[in-house]
């Protein structure tokens, strides 16, 4: 059995098609390469990769064609066989195995809708740029318009930021992408900004002292709240010791009671998940007679989800527009490519 953690892809592929993506789970490799590494090229023990691939081999109906990947444009065909040194494998031949190895760049598995012919590609930003995917698919020899594809696990904007030299060479390449760069970062400002607008945020804070005889309330009041989560932060300081609680209330009734602790100091911050947005929170307070300064703050989300929609609809066809601007100059490639003698290797 697959290790749970292995990744299935969920496209429209015919039946006959199956692919699947490792991850670090499921190997022999130790430290930085642990567990599942599959690639001999890194530093790992020969005989580790060797084990991994081997345990990969047990899952998969003939043994992979390895590549000697390079962030080119260079595609091996499975029934012409040739150099190995190559970015994409394309294959015509039933219960053979394409495959290549990605870290940070994006995996691209291609089929038509036939399943008659299917390709694996390694599309880093170099083989993006120089046409990796175009020269994929002039290779595959068959309409653009009946391929199916599907983009594999890859890195993202939190973790890696496009330089100046990225964009330059996408431009260098095709002017018209300029358009594409230019709604994708709209689409990102606006996924920040729906990402920034539904995160709870501080709606709610009451700073006091107070002489407290027996028992006393803060009560801060919600407005707008939409969300079951809330999030607390509550310091009390008192000349004696109090006992501090805290209830969140809806219309007067308690949702909620958290019992802070006692003492001369107390200080507690914490989220819960209620059963409904509440509409109040209230701090109690009950000692014999001290004089307590008080300070409370709740953060939750107030969120108009009718505009949450608007951002999410705007994000998602700016995201898609970009990407088909971006793509306009690849089909344009492979018209192209297809009245020239060669081909693609």
């Amino acid at each position: 059995m697959r290790p749970s953690s292995w990744l299935v892809p969920d496209w429209p592929a015919p039946a006959s098609v199956r692919a699947f993506v490792t991850t670090r789970a499921g190997g022999v490799s130790r430290g930085a390469y642990a567990s599942m590494n599959l690639a001999d090229h890194v530093g790992d023990d020969p005989r580790n990769v060797a084990e991994n691939r081997a345990r990969l081999r047990a899952f998969l109906p003939a043994e992979p064609h390895w590549l000697r990947q390079v962030h080119g444009t260079g595609v091996y065909r499975v029934e012409g066989g040739g150099p190995r040194e190559a970015d994409a494998c394309v294959c015509r031949t039933p219960a053979e195995v394409c495959v290549v190895l990605t870290a940070d760049c994006l995996p691209v598995l291609l089929c038509d809708r036939a399943g008659q012919v299917v390709a694996a590609v390694h599309a880093g930003w170099r083989g993006l740029c120089q046409g990796v995917l175009e020269r994929t698919v002039m290779a595959m020899e068959t309409d653009p318009a009946a391929l199916l594809a599907w983009l594999g696990p890859a890195i993202g904007p939190q973790a890696f930021q496009v330089g100046e030299e990225v964009r330059a060479a996408f431009l260098a390449h095709d002017p018209a992408a300029a358009a594409g760069f230019a709604l994708a970062v709209s689409a990102i400002l606006v996924s920040f900004w729906a990402t920034y607008y539904t995160s709870p945020r501080m709606q709610a804070e009451n700073r006091t002292s107070l002489l407290v005889e027996g028992a006393a309330s803060l009560t801060l009041t919600l407005p707008g709240c939409t969300s079951e989560r809330v999030f607390y932060s509550v310091s009390v300081t008192s000349s004696s010791p109090v006992a501090v609680s805290l209830e969140f209330l809806r219309d007067g009734r308690v949702l909620r009671s958290v019992d802070l602790g006692e003492g001369v100091s107390v200080a507690r911050e914490g989220g819960l998940l209620l059963d409904e947005p509440p509409s109040e929170a209230a701090l109690r307070l009950r000692c014999g007679s001290c004089t307590t300064r008080a300070v409370v703050s709740v953060r939750y989300s107030s969120v108009d989800y009718g505009y949450l929609l608007a951002l999410n609809v705007v994000s998602i066809l700016s995201s898609v527009t970009g990407i088909a601007l971006l793509t306009v100059g690849a089909y344009g490639y492979v018209a192209a490519g297809r009245g020239e003698k060669g081909g693609a290797r």
